[in-house]
């Protein structure tokens, strides 16, 4: 009961409902909650003895006297008296003594199971154990091969399923998996494998991939699929096996028990609309699967150069150096409010000299600054396209001058690069000598059109009998006017194409639909405007070419964007393929995402500052991926003159876990293949969200779909190995009957019809308001696979799924406990260790982060509500961890009684990834060691900062590190395998000398005069303030090893790095709680007890 949060409610004789929010400090009548209320009973009843009262409630109230509804597991518990509280006690509840209980459930992903008696009449059939006699062994797995039942010889669809849990014991069996068999998997039909699964994995080694249904303790015994889908079976559907796997955890010892658990399954000749499909999501565990590299310690960009969005001064964050004669670096951070002086940025400095120096002429000045400052004298550095502006001064500026600059006149110009996605390209000459090949247009007379599409079709090359890779590529732009040719895109025919090889087509694209039908779905490679003319493949994998390889034609399409009307320009452009016989391991491949190109999905209204069109790759596409994965390489994002930003999330468990690129800056005269930063591993069952956005300010005509530059695109391209030959893209396609439910057309629809309309509207702020909503609810057809073997999937809208940056709520509580004296108190506490010889895979490890518990290190002034100490845990640690990394378990954040707060977060190249562990609330009294929900790899190269937090408003003199109670520590402990057994901890010491230099201290430094001059301060609001300030920017000394082998690491001051998104918690009031209103956001449930009380329980001090 202790800490949970509690709904009350009862209905009386006349009808009205009543409903309290409620919390329990302890097993102690709940109080009302005193901060805001949150509980809302929408209506209630009471009928036949039954009480049911539907409530709502934030899933999130940020009050701490409400608990978090989060996703997963949530544990209820409830109780109810005998009778309605009366007016004449204030509606104070009485005691429900032993009319309690509990329930875990998964609130936010939970649905009632449907009723057995829904099926009572239809065919079924059972994959059921035989009196099978569990072992003894703690535990067992059971692996049982079935055959789909040879009576549906057409195709059935099962729409229900039963788990039969038909044991002596049911709760031995812990959970069932039933696989799908390789439809290539061949059996003894008389004699099907039945044993231990350990016993059977060659037999089954096609079998034990694809789960195909569940379930565990807990879960519900009946399911159902949605009525437009069923799983298929009998008939022409491949797989023909399965295997029933049951786990059985005889933990009690059980010597005579015996199963006959299974599954249920209820079938249908009423065939639905779509096929079920099972998606595993997880890691092969195998070090091939999990050995992954560190990340980039240090990205250095050596230039001279502001950041601007446009490519002018106005609005530019703008960094200014120069070296003087003696040496010395000098950095300024300016910014540009206009075409005028640069002011000095008077918010934060963010722009820092890490070196520099002048010679021969040449100024060289190292600088670094965070990605996004949230400084608005500051741009962001967004991923994608970045506009630098660069000037330069004839002499450096003067102390005189007070160090202001001059105007640079015409020394200034501007360039177009990719700064969280670029790699300087490969220079040509590398590639001396080696074998190529061309695709080159020939003296191509380039039409007086604004926009024109060219086609050719080339064959691969005849010279390469065997297979070869491609491992570079140039772009050759040889025009008498380069910027006419706007993009090159290489598409890949099917390999089922056939062309006349002595008359491969050559003209518009426009007049070659029909014979280009299999060649414009899988685009092979690509170039646009301000991309590198040079690229490479990494040394692991290259494109195949020639041999066996079943691409053997190819399109070169190449936009020519003559808006200048050019009349004699003649074009010889094209792609120059360097080629090798030394195979490397891995073929590469193209995969696209996002919206089918025509006006049917892209239509797009004009005035509008942001349109979002999405699309939504299912888990279908990806279910054609190897079960190790493919790694993704580079991102070419793909849209035209209105698109403003194109995205794509990579989404495992209907969560995004992260973006696979975010071209939050989109540039449609720069267009880059971006190098990811970090290469992505995809599996399985994973789903994609495209999203492009597009800005129409500028037009005052719809903007269609099309080829054209006035018309629109949104594509997302990604190279990736090792190649899925039966996958080149998975594109959305709007249903066409909602376009004519939503513009109410009463003939079939057709996209001529469709355009006279969506060309003619008036366009009004409201009718663009309902268009965007009915692309953000239209239901979509997804298309996926090969040009030659295309498959559909109905969406009925955009799948849901849980977004990134969701922030966490931060409630922070404090309750300074009041110690007592014991007398005669005897202890005989300690720790008991259960021990086995049964060696497991790894040895357990600890590892200590934090600060130094010292006075030198914990010096904490007096009357504060919230003093930090940080310290940090440099790469040079890390980097004796193993290359495959360790595993965290659990967190044991520990301070004495002023600690508030701790918290320790887990930094790559420089940026937080995620916190290792967050004690948001530190109670000295309740320490606990924290399981992680999910357990953290942390690599070489990783880096942490530490952060403790103390309150000492109730305290009137200094505080310092030591051991005592009364004193001060700041640890994070976490434990991890496998153990590194040099490596015990990294802990923080204030560098001496800083204090020295702080508080003028003019002898030698020692820790005892240290703590005189601290205890006899006589502090001040601001000498605190100067205090925090001091230890915020103090240099330290982080010491890391073991006991008898320490090394350290001299830190200047604690490092930059970028933190994590720190969004505003959002409380939503509503004045009139009881309504019938759908409210946005709430989540509501029905629940039928006797004079509610329904409360929502945070896992701790529930037994």
């Amino acid at each position: 009961m202790t800490g949970a949060d509690i709904g009350v409610g009862w209905v009386d004789q006349s009808g009205k409902v009543t409903f309290q929010d409620r919390y329990a400090y302890t097993f102690a009548l709940p109080v009302r909650d005193n901060t805001t209320v949150d509980w809302f009973a929408t209506q209630g009843r009471e009928q036949n003895g039954w009480t049911a009262i539907q409530f709502h409630r934030l899933l999130d109230t940020c009050d701490y006297m409400d608990v978090a509804i989060k996703s997963g597991t949530n544990t209820l518990i409830f109780a109810y008296g005998l009778a309605d509280p009366s007016a004449a006690t204030s509606n104070d509840i009485t005691y429900h003594d032993t009319r309690r209980g509990s329930y875990t459930l998964s609130l936010r992903s939970y649905d009632d199971p449907p009723p057995e008696s829904k099926f009572a009449g239809m065919n079924y059939f059972d994959f059921q154990t035989k009196n099978y006699s569990i072992p003894l062994a703690g535990t067992t797995y059971l692996c049982t091969v079935y055959k789909a039942p040879a009576i549906y010889t057409t195709k059935q669809h099962v729409i229900a399923q039963k788990i039969l849990l038909n044991s002596t014991n049911p709760a031995i069996v812990h959970h069932l998996l039933m696989y799908e068999c390789d439809p290539t998997t061949q059996f003894n039909d008389s004699n099907l494998p039945n044993d231990l699964c350990e016993n059977l994995l060659n037999k089954l080694s096609k079998c034990l991939a694809n789960i195909a249904t569940g379930w565990a303790v807990g879960g519900d015994f009946m399911s159902e699929y949605p009525p437009e889908a069923g799983y298929p079976i009998g008939g022409n559907f491949s797989i023909k096996y399965y295997v029933l796997q049951i786990h059985y955890s005889n933990s009690i010892g059980c010597t005579n028990c015996v199963d006959n658990s299974g599954i249920r399954f209820y079938v249908t000749n009423q065939l639905r609309p779509n096929d079920i499909g099972y998606l595993t999501f997880g890691t092969d565990r195998t070090s091939t699967s999990l050995t992954i590299p560190p990340g980039v310690q240090s990205f250095a960009v050596d230039s001279y150069c502001p950041l601007n969005a446009t490519g002018g001064m106005t609005g530019a964050d703008i960094g200014v150096g120069w070296v003087d004669q003696s040496g010395k670096v000098t950095f300024q951070d300016r910014y540009a409010y206009t075409f005028a002086l640069p002011v000095r940025d008077n918010t934060t400095v963010d722009w820092f000299a890490t070196q520099g120096r002048e010679q021969n002429g040449w100024t060289a000045i190292q600088f670094h600054r965070l990605l996004d400052t949230c400084d608005y004298m500051d741009v962001a550095i967004k991923s994608g396209t970045n506009t630098l502006i660069f000037a330069y001064g004839l002499a450096d500026p003067s102390a005189a001058t007070s160090n202001d600059i001059t105007y640079h006149a015409t020394r200034r110009g501007s360039y177009t690069l990719s700064l969280r996605s670029y790699d300087d390209p490969p220079s040509e000459s590398k590639f001396a000598g080696m074998n190529y090949f061309d695709f080159q247009t020939k003296n191509y007379s380039i039409p007086v059109a604004a926009t024109t599409y060219l086609c050719t079709v080339y064959k691969a090359p005849a010279i390469y009998t065997t297979k070869q890779h491609v491992i570079a590529q140039k772009i050759l732009l040889n025009s008498t006017n380069p910027a006419i040719v706007h993009h090159l895109l290489m598409y890949e025919c099917d390999p089922t194409t056939q062309f006349n090889d002595s008359n491969l087509p050559n003209d518009l694209c426009e007049n070659l639909l029909n014979k280009l039908s299999k060649c414009l779905a899988n685009i092979a490679s690509g170039w646009a405007v301000g991309g590198d003319f040079m690229s490479e493949f990494p040394p692991e994998a290259g494109y195949p070419i020639g041999g066996n390889f079943s691409i053997k034609y190819y399109v070169l399409q190449i936009h020519y964007s003559n808006s200048i009307g050019c009349t004699n320009c003649v074009d010889n452009s094209g792609i120059r393929f360097y080629v090798t016989d030394q195979l490397r391991p891995n073929d590469i491949g193209y995969l696209t995402f996002g919206t089918d190109t025509t006006s049917t999905s892209l239509t797009i209204p004009p005035g509008v500052q942001s349109f979002a069109v999405d699309s939504y790759c299912p888990l279908n596409a990806s279910l054609l991926f190897p079960t190790t994965g493919i790694t993704v390489l580079t991102a070419f994002p793909h849209a035209h003159l209105q698109g403003m930003s194109i995205w794509t999330k990579l989404i495992r468990n209907k969560t995004v876990v992260e973006y696979l690129f975010d071209a939050e800056v989109f540039d449609f005269n720069y267009q880059f293949i971006n190098q990811l930063p970090q290469r992505i591993q995809l599996y399985p069952g994973d789903e994609f969200a495209t999203r492009c956005i597009f800005n129409t300010m500028n037009k005052n005509t719809t903007t269609f779909g099309g080829e054209s530059t006035t018309n629109e695109m949104c594509l997302h391209m990604f190279t990736y190995y090792p190649r899925v030959t039966n996958l080149y893209g998975c594109i959305t396609v709007l249903y066409p009957q909602s376009w004519t439910n939503f513009l109410k057309m009463n003939s079939t629809f057709n996209s001529t019809a469709f355009e006279q309309i969506a060309a003619n509207i008036t366009w009004t702020t409201n009718l663009t308001t309902q268009w965007q909503n009915f692309y953000n609810n239209a239901p979509r057809v997804t298309v996926y696979g090969t040009t030659g073997n295309r498959s559909t999937i109905f969406l009925p809208k955009i799948p849901y799924y849980v977004d990134l940056a969701q922030g966490n709520c931060t409630v922070q509580k404090y309750d300074s406990p009041i110690s007592g004296a014991c007398i005669d108190c005897v202890d005989n506490s300690g720790i008991r260790f259960y021990v086995t010889d049964q060696l497991r895979p790894n040895d357990i490890g600890y590892l200590t982060f934090g600060t130094d518990t010292t006075s030198t290190s914990l010096t904490i002034p007096p009357g504060v509500q919230s003093f930090a100490v940080d310290s940090y845990c440099p790469l040079n640690a890390s980097l004796l961890f193993p290359t495959s990394g360790i595993t965290v378990l659990t967190a044991f954040p520990h301070a004495h009684l002023q600690g508030m707060s701790i918290w320790t977060k887990l930094i790559r190249n420089k940026t937080v990834v995620e916190y290792l562990f967050d004690a948001e609330v530190f109670d000295f009294n309740y320490q606990f060691i924290n399981q992680l929900p999910q357990r953290i790899q942390l690599y070489p190269g990783d880096e942490f900062a530490t952060r403790c937090i103390y309150n000492t408003m109730n305290k009137n003199i200094t505080t310092f590190g030591g051991e005592s109670t009364t004193n001060e520590m700041c640890l994070h402990m976490f434990t991890y395998y496998p153990r590194v057994n040099n490596l015990y901890g990294c802990i923080t010491v204030l560098y001496p000398q800083s204090w020295a230099n702080f508080l003028k201290m003019n002898s030698t430094f020692n820790s005892t005069a240290l703590e005189q001059i601290a205890a006899n301060i006589s502090w001040t609001t601001n000498l605190t303030t100067q205090w925090q300030n001091f230890y915020n920017n103090a240099s330290r000394v982080a010491v890391y090893g073991t006991t008898g082998n320490r090394s350290m690491i001299f830190l200047p001051k604690i490092p930059y790095y970028v933190d994590l998104a720190q969004e505003n918690c959002t409380v939503q009031k509503y004045d009139s709680p009881i309504s019938g209103a759908c409210i946005c956001n709430f989540v509501t449930w029905q629940i039928l007890l006797i004079s509610i009380v329904f409360v929502l329980f945070s896992n701790k001090n529930h037994h």
